[in-house]
């Protein structure tokens, strides 16, 4: 648990990077989503916070990677 703005925070500091790389760089965001996700798995229950659904749910919520044609 980490103390961020004012309110208390259980996101793993993984996720949290992620979330502020999305607008500065997709293809590095979705890439510290997957290590963000692999933590939360390995991890699960040893950790507080940044559980696996809690980082699936980040990932659905932003932006879609770019397809090329």
């Amino acid at each position: 648990m980490r103390l961020r703005r004012g309110i208390l925070s259980h996101e793993s500091p993984a996720l949290s990077a992620a979330k502020r790389l999305e607008p500065l760089d997709l293809t590095v965001a979705r890439e510290t989503y997957l290590e963000a996700f692999i933590a939360a798995t390995t991890a699960d229950r040893l950790t507080t916070g940044g559980d696996a659904l809690e980082v699936v749910k980040a990932v659905r919520a932003g932006p879609s990677p770019h397809q090329s044609p």
